[in-house]
């Protein structure tokens, strides 16, 4: 064991200087934070809840190390070994920020860039305080984290089956954590002389694994295997050292059994879910459709063509739901993607707001170009390095512990739209980097460690850390508007009524209200213009949709309320013009489609109408004629007249949403058939 350098003699030598040690025990728990209002239906991307907490936390871990570093440090002195860790991390955060000059969407870039923001306080706060006492403390926190979230998925899953939503955030977040925290179980299972914790150890980990095991995430599963394949290698190289030898065949017995549980006890159904994995497969356009590596296929060629035309500064942080359309326009019309295009999912039944890119790293490489993935490459080539050269030391079990669970994080971070676009994983991956960065750094060769050792002058680092408060608060005051805003879009989003103006009336106060709070929130201007194409003021509700078609919303749902209200204040050409953007990324969107028939026969193009009528026929003829029906005439006569051609009634037609849509169209402003 290397000798104590001077900080951290000062630093353990009372409990002044550890403060903030001591305040990353809350991390885990504050993680939790669930929302205390029912979630819009035109929501924010993130956890607006759960991002004030953070905003919180953050201030007030740097107000922490304020009070630290004045009363009881004489100066900052990181060594050379976290400055070069931290560093890369230091300029990606900057990047984002220099990103939101010519980003899209700035408010989903702050959003973003702010889960990063706090990523980088938990962190560095981990990097320059753990002692060898903290780490054990912030592991037993992690612990009760896994505990909490395994027992959280299981009754959700006894309730719900395979439809989960989540209780405190979205499964498919809580499997992502359980990946990353279970791997540091392991290894404290195998290795730990104590049997009480180690049984804690290997019950939390068997609780995650069966939690994984529910939802099936194929990336989290992977990422679970190659942390086994790690954490086996380890043993075999006797970088760890088992405390008994047959925990070592109880983990090789618990690895068969993760990757065999799910063809015991959910055979069928996991069976599917790797095919799909592995196959293109065409989607219904009838109905919505999971159609597993197709979908996914969709979304990375299309965040491949945003690289490709944005390679070096990419379009600025939070700028990919923004600019969807725009390269999902691009995907359709290369002849590369041909096979892949013509097998996608139903377009009317994807999501309203324009999908993440489902790979971590190709939406980072898509928002802040190749500067941007080279930084965060650069910062966790660091991290892992440094967790790597500490394989074999005195500290081997955080190390490899968090290694195991970085990979595994990283691993499914390939598949997801969550890892760092949500505050979960910011609180926790935060943690575990700093937990196996920190012991790995304490078996740093002295001499290494105290030659060019940076002394930050007291006055300097208050000022720095006084100056990161204010970016904070900004930060936080933002998040407190938004989480305003939503609490008060709460089940306003869809309402509206056919006949009563009052109530009508309420729902705007209520928007504008909304607004207010957050200008920014494009959910709530979609929603805003929807009530007024209702209320038959269609002029006031072109620039909400407008606004929400330029800020995430730009899925054929946002184009089509759009078109109806060009088309309800007589601009027929320009809600065909519309519609025409919307088919050339969306050509499989069925109601789409047959609006377009209907427009061009108003103008007078028949010729392109026809053609129109023969594409809709190919993709599904009984389902287009259905919705052309219910665009030409009021519900009952459209009925009617489906029936007749033994059709499904207009009534009957999926998605709901654009059922509903259309149906007001006829309500207020189809005064009689084409």
């Amino acid at each position: 064991m290397s000798r104590k350098s001077d900080s951290q003699i000062r630093r353990s030598a009372g409990i002044g200087p550890r403060i903030p040690e001591w305040a990353l025990l809350l991390l885990p728990f504050i993680a939790l934070t669930p929302n205390f209002f029912i979630i819009p239906d035109l929501a924010y991307p993130g956890n607006a809840t759960l991002e004030v907490a953070m905003g919180w936390t953050t201030t007030a871990l740097l107000a922490l190390g304020i009070a630290a570093i004045a009363l009881y440090r004489p100066h900052l002195e990181p060594t050379r070994r976290q400055i070069q860790i931290f560093a890369p991390l230091a300029l990606f955060l900057l990047w984002q920020t220099v990103s939101l000059i010519w980003a899209p969407d700035w408010a989903e870039g702050v959003r973003v860039a702010s889960v990063w923001f706090a990523f980088t306080v938990f962190f560095g706060t981990g990097l320059l305080t753990l002692t060898q006492s903290g780490t054990g403390r912030l592991y037993y926190a992690l612990t009760a984290l896994a505990l909490i979230l395994s027992i959280s998925q299981a009754y959700e899953y006894r309730l719900y089956g395979n439809e989960m939503f989540g209780v405190f955030f979205s499964h498919g977040i809580t499997t992502e954590l359980l990946a990353l925290i279970i791997p540091l179980q392991i290894v404290v299972y195998v290795t730990n002389r104590s049997r009480a914790i180690a049984l804690i150890s290997i019950a939390t980990a068997a609780a995650g694994g069966a939690a994984i095991v529910l939802t099936l995430r194929r990336g989290a599963m992977l990422g679970i295997l190659v942390a086994f394949v790690l954490v086996g290698v380890a043993l075999l190289r006797g970088w760890l050292k088992p405390a008994e030898r047959w925990r070592v065949i109880a983990v090789a017995a618990a690895a068969v059994l993760f990757l065999t549980g799910p063809l015991m006890f959910k055979r069928d159904y996991f069976i599917e879910r790797l095919r799909s994995a592995f196959e293109i497969r065409t989607a219904s356009v009838g109905h919505v459709t999971d159609i597993g590596l197709t979908s996914r296929l969709t979304k990375w060629f299309t965040t491949l063509e945003m690289i490709r035309h944005n390679p070096v500064m990419g379009v600025g942080q939070g700028g990919f739901s923004a600019k969807y359309g725009e390269a999902r326009r691009s995907f359709v019309e290369n002849p590369l993607y041909a096979r892949i295009a013509q097998a996608s999912e139903a377009e009317d039944f994807d999501e309203l707001r324009s999908p993440q890119a489902h790979n971590e790293y190709l939406q980072i490489f898509a928002e802040l170009g190749l500067i941007g993935i080279l930084l965060f490459a650069t910062f966790w080539f660091g991290v892992l390095r440094t967790l790597w050269r500490a394989r074999s030391s005195d500290q081997s079990v955080w190390a490899i512990g968090a290694l195991a669970g970085l990979t595994a994080f990283g691993i499914s971070s390939a598949m997801s739209a969550f890892s760092f676009r949500f505050a979960p994983g910011g609180f926790i991956t935060a943690c575990i980097a700093a937990i196996g960065c920190a012991a790995a750094l304490r078996e740093t060769n002295t001499s290494e460690q105290q030659i060019s050792n940076f002394r930050f002058p007291k006055a300097a680092a208050i000022g720095l850390l006084s100056a990161l408060i204010v970016v904070s608060g900004a930060m936080l005051f933002r998040a407190q508007n938004v989480l305003a805003s939503q609490k008060t879009q709460s089940q306003n989003d869809f309402r509206y009524s056919l006949e009563s103006q009052s109530f009508n009336d309420s729902v705007q106060r209520r928007y504008r209200q909304v607004l207010h709070y957050d200008p920014a929130n494009s959910g709530a201007h979609l929603g805003f213009a929807l009530l007024l194409y209702q209320m038959k003021r269609p002029a006031e509700g072109i620039p909400h949709a407008e606004y929400a078609l330029m800020h995430g919303y730009s899925r054929p749902y946002t184009f089509l309320v759009l078109a109806f209200l060009y088309e309800a204040t007589g601009d027929t050409a320009r809600a065909q013009q519309l519609i025409d953007e919307c088919l050339a990324s969306y050509p499989r969107s069925l109601i789409t489609r047959a609006y377009n028939i209907v427009l061009l026969q108003k103008l007078g193009e028949n010729e392109l109408a026809e053609k129109q009528q023969r594409i809709l026929e190919e993709h599904d003829r009984k389902n287009g004629r259905s919705w052309f029906l219910a665009l030409t005439m009021k519900d009952e006569d459209s009925d009617a007249a489906a029936k007749r051609e033994g059709l499904m009634t207009p009534r009957g037609l999926e998605p709901m949403l654009v059922r509903g849509l259309v149906h007001a169209r006829a309500y207020h402003y189809l005064d009689k058939p084409y």
